[in-house]
């Protein structure tokens, strides 16, 4: 990721919060992970925000989800959810 990249990063995950507010919500996010595949997750997500797949709301409401779901369940969805189910539920 070049710096620039990281300069955007950084200022899209501090939206209109102080820097120092943006940074213990997310130590605050990643000491909850509990498993490599939450991490994953979170990762990945972080990935999307980056790239402006998903909002700074959508992104923090993401994170919230993996962090208080079992992982059991979300191994569930992943196996059991593809994208043409997820946009019927959603309809």
């Amino acid at each position: 990721m070049s710096d620039k990249d990281k300069q955007k990063l950084i200022d899209k995950l501090s939206g209109s919060k102080k820097p120092d507010d943006t940074g213990k919500e997310l130590i605050g996010i990643i000491s909850k992970i509990e498993t490599d595949s939450k991490m994953t997750y979170i990762l990945n997500t972080t990935k999307a925000l980056a790239h402006a797949h998903i909002t700074l709301n959508e992104y923090f409401r993401i994170c919230h989800v993996v962090m208080n779901t079992l992982e059991e369940d979300l191994q569930f969805l992943k196996a059991h959810i593809d994208e043409k189910k997820l946009n019927i539920l959603l309809k």
